[in-house]
């Protein structure tokens, strides 16, 4: 069985419980935008709660991944944690086998900066299927149906009937509720943050219903936490938020937590992103 990445926190408490969590780079950070990794808010959390943190969040995470890794983790952990905290990616990522010395041609211009954010041979075996930076660089060597794929996927209009963004979306959903259950039947408190939020018209009615049930940061189930974050003011580094908004997330779960305060937009606010932020060139 692959081992999911595991961070620690660095003055671990042997005598105290932990929280765990598990999302993709808005959770891990970035070399750029959180140069010291314990800014992150998973462990600014745990400090809150006085309480310790594992971290198996993983820059270029896609769901199937965070799902994955989460029930590797919860499957051979010794001691359950009080809490997870688990930050859902963008519904255009998907994992496939990674091995960057046998990847097919059309990735290997992206090796360098595939290798730079912390995906290398050693990185659980897993690969981010075709992220925006292949589209972009190799934009010649991507087939027709690729193409297809994702263009439905961002712009479903595009798509004559059911949209392969509905699918998306309905795929997703699923690996949050059976996640949840999971989670809840060891006991543990689960907190989902939808970083990318979802679009409630892609999601059928009997979804929708389901996914009131799980707990979310937001006040709006349905609404973007990133839009959340970009309403209060915060600035990011190359689309990713620094220690200061990492403090203010870890503020806004502990507010949660401790005394069930969900966050909303700030008021007046409208330039709400997509669905969808990841950037393609997608061509005709």
């Amino acid at each position: 069985m692959l081992r999911a990445k595991r961070v620690l926190s660095k003055d671990w408490d042997s005598s105290a419980g932990y929280i765990y969590a598990n999302g993709c780079s808005h959770t891990d950070g970035t070399l750029s935008a959180l140069p010291n990794k314990y800014d992150a808010y998973p462990f600014v959390l745990g400090e809150l709660l006085g309480l310790n943190t594992i971290s198996s969040a993983s820059s270029a995470s896609s769901n199937q991944r965070i799902y994955r890794s989460t029930i590797d983790f919860f499957s051979d952990a010794e001691i359950i944690p009080e809490i997870a905290v688990i930050q859902w990616t963008g519904i255009d990522r998907f994992e496939t086998p990674n091995n960057l010395n046998t990847l097919p041609n059309h990735v290997h211009a992206s090796k360098q900066i595939l290798t730079s954010i912390g995906i290398d041979d050693n990185h659980e075996g897993w690969y981010q299927h075709l992220p925006s930076i292949i589209f972009d660089r190799n934009r010649a060597n991507i087939n027709i149906p690729f193409r297809k794929f994702y263009r439905e996927a961002i712009y479903p209009e595009h798509s004559k009937s059911d949209s392969t963004r509905s699918k998306l979306e309905a795929a997703i959903a699923a690996k949050i509720l059976g996640l949840d259950s999971y989670l809840k039947r060891l006991g543990v408190r689960v907190i989902h943050l939808i970083w990318d939020g979802f679009n409630k018209n892609e999601i059928n009615p009997t979804l929708q219903t389901m996914l009131d049930t799980v707990e979310t940061l937001t006040d709006d189930p349905y609404e973007a936490l990133v839009n959340i974050i970009d309403s209060h003011g915060y600035q990011a580094c190359r689309y990713h938020y620094m220690a200061d908004a990492h403090h203010q997330i870890a503020t806004w779960l502990y507010a949660y937590i401790q005394y069930g305060i969900k966050i909303q937009i700030s008021e007046g606010y409208s330039n709400k992103r997509d669905p969808i932020i990841h950037h393609y060139d997608l061509g005709n």
